[in-house]
């Protein structure tokens, strides 16, 4: 099973890297239908309820929606491309591209799909949704000019995500909306330039990665379980504050450097409107990651610590053997990040 596994991430890592170095339409699409058979494959691989099977049903249905529009979208290009008239509108096509782009990654007007399918994944699932699946639609985007379509759908998608997190108590709720947030940001920097959006989608995974595995290893689905952080090392706490702050783009962390570099960006391409929401709407984010941060830090009576520990007590001592690991990767990954972010504004200022 283990063998299995390997082999389908392994698919699932080069089908993005081949469909990134690719100048083929048709690879780009078959590239596009491999990672997803190999990310339904990874998802099914453990055992799943019949409610589970039912969202990764509805998961390849639109995937499946998504794929044939680019399909039909890049055959019209391609007929345009072997008769000496235009029988379609070029821009018509590549809005087209467009909308089956952000219905594939779960953006404004097409983001319930996402929110309820998110809601119902396990937490490594989870981030493999929230960043490696994206790569190849933001890829696909960063091949044509700025449209409306895309301005319209970062702008109402960053607004959106923001004002519906605010209210959230479960966890993969709130980061499901930080997801479809941060997405908007890299929506944008796609269409201004590649690299500034891998330059991107790395920090984000990078950051994402350290909460989503502390999620993962603690099974915490909802806001009131942080209290449980409480009970463990003061230090691992920290690094896990610190990439929440970072992921919400305050400075002097990593997710603000990245953060202002995009902003650099958009106002040297004059989009003014698109900045100014973009940052708007991070502000609002900034509200419930504090949430976050805060809850454990409140301190709260021994007597509800005692009914929250009881709930998680038969897993504790197998969890600690993990989480003394887990201390030297966040470590690690919040070192590195600290350490690019010096690196980048030193070049910056050079």
């Amino acid at each position: 099973k283990l063998f299995i596994m390997l082999i389908f991430y392994l698919m699932l890592m080069l089908s993005t890297l081949i469909a990134m170095s690719s100048h083929s339409w048709m690879i780009i699409w078959m590239m596009l239908e491999i990672n997803l058979m190999s990310f339904i494959s990874i998802i099914t691989l453990p055992k799943m309820t019949n409610n589970q099977y039912n969202y990764l049903f509805k998961y390849f249905i639109i995937q499946t929606i998504s794929s044939s529009s680019f399909l039909i979208s890049i055959t019209m290009l391609w007929v345009n491309n072997y008769i000496s008239y235009n029988i379609f509108n070029t821009n018509f096509m590549e809005i087209m591209i467009s909308m089956a782009m952000i219905l594939k990654m779960g953006l404004y007007p097409f983001h319930l799909w996402y929110i309820e399918i998110m809601s119902n994944l396990p937490w490594m699932n989870f981030f493999l949704l929230s960043t490696w699946q994206k790569i190849i639609p933001l890829t696909i985007i960063s091949y044509f000019n700025e449209n409306i379509i895309i301005y319209f759908t970062v702008i109402v998608s960053s607004l959106i995500s923001s004002i519906q997190g605010m209210y959230q108590n479960n966890l993969r709720k709130i980061f499901t909306f930080s997801s479809i947030n941060q997405t908007s940001w890299m929506t944008i920097n796609s269409s201004l330039s590649m690299y500034l959006m891998m330059f991107y989608m790395f920090m984000y995974m990078m950051i994402l990665f350290c909460i989503i595995y502390m999620f993962n290893i603690n099974n915490l689905s909802y806001i009131y379980e942080l209290y449980l952080l409480n009970n463990y090392n003061y230090l691992m706490k920290l690094f896990l504050f610190l990439n929440i702050l970072s992921l919400a783009g305050l400075p002097p962390f990593m997710g603000f450097m990245s953060k202002i570099i995009s902003i650099k960006f958009l106002i040297f391409n004059k989009l003014y409107l698109i900045t100014s929401t973009l940052i708007i709407s991070s502000m609002m984010t900034l509200f419930f990651y504090l949430r976050l941060t805060y809850t454990s830090m409140i301190l709260i009576s021994l007597k509800l610590k005692n009914n929250l520990m009881k709930i998680h007590l038969k897993n504790f001592f197998y969890k600690m053997y993990f989480l003394n690991k887990l201390n030297y990767l966040m470590f690690s990954i919040t070192t590195i990040s600290y350490i690019i972010l010096i690196m980048s504004t030193m070049l910056d200022l050079y």
